[in-house]
C-alpha cells in the first residue's frame, strides 16, 4: 500500500486500521431473521437472560402486560385530548354568549388557563412514557425471538380492540367495498 493511502486510512480510522475480517464476522453475528427458540440473552438490560421454556412463557406474559400498558397510555392520551377539547369549546361558547366581562368570567378564564397548563403537562408526561415504552417494545422485537414478536403483535391487537370497543366507543369501520349491494342500498 502506498504512503498516501496509509495516511488517509489513519486519518479516517485512527491508528488501528480497519480489519475487514472483523467487519465480516460482525455482520455474520447479527441475525436478521426470527427464531423460535427459548433462549434470549440480555433483553433490554444486561443480565435479563432466559434459557428455558418456562422462563420464555413468563417473559411472554410480562411482555403482553407491558404491551397492554403501552396501549393504555395511548388511550389515556386520546381520552385526555378529547375531553379537554370539549371543555375548551364549552368555555369558548360561554364567553361569546356574554357581552360584558364580569368578575366571574375573568375567574373562569384564569381557571381555564391553569387547567389547560395542567392538562398539557399531564399529556406531555404521558407522551414521554409512551415514547419510552414504544422504544422498549421495538427493542423486544429486535431480539429476533419469534415468540416475543408474536406476543407483542397479538397483545397490541387485543388491547387495541378492547380499548377501541369498550373505552373509546369507536364504531367498527367497514370499507364500503366489503358490503353487498343489498346492504349498500339501505
Amino acid at each position: 500500500m502506498t504512503q498516501s493511502k496509509c495516511t488517509v486510512r489513519r486519518l479516517l480510522f485512527g491508528e488501528k486500521s480497519l480489519n475487514v475480517e472483523y467487519l465480516f464476522n460482525f455482520i455474520k453475528m447479527h441475525k436478521s431473521y426470527l427464531e423460535f427458540g427459548f433462549e434470549v440473552e440480555d433483553l433490554l438490560f444486561k443480565g435479563l437472560t432466559i434459557k428455558s421454556g418456562v422462563g420464555m412463557v413468563g417473559l411472554c406474559i410480562s411482555v403482553a402486560v407491558f404491551t397492554f400498558m403501552y396501549e393504555t397510555i395511548k388511550t389515556l392520551r386520546q381520552k385526555l385530548v378529547s375531553s379537554f377539547g370539549k371543555t375548551s369549546r364549552d368555555f369558548h361558547y360561554m364567553n361569546e354568549s356574554h357581552s360584558e366581562r364580569s368578575m366571574l368570567v375573568e375567574i373562569k378564564e384564569s381557571q381555564q388557563k391553569w387547567n389547560r397548563i395542567r392538562v398539557h403537562t399531564i399529556h406531555a408526561f404521558l407522551y414521554m412514557i409512551q415514547v419510552t415504552m414504544g422504544y422498549f417494545l421495538m427493542l423486544i422485537i429486535m431480539s429476533y425471538n419469534a415468540w416475543l414478536a408474536i406476543t407483542v403483535f397479538t397483545a397490541a391487537g387485543f388491547s387495541y380492540y378492547f380499548y377501541s370497543t369498550f373505552v373509546l366507543y369507536r364504531p367498527t369501520v367497514v370499507p364500503i367495498e366489503i358490503l353487498s349491494p343489498e346492504e349498500y342500498d339501505q
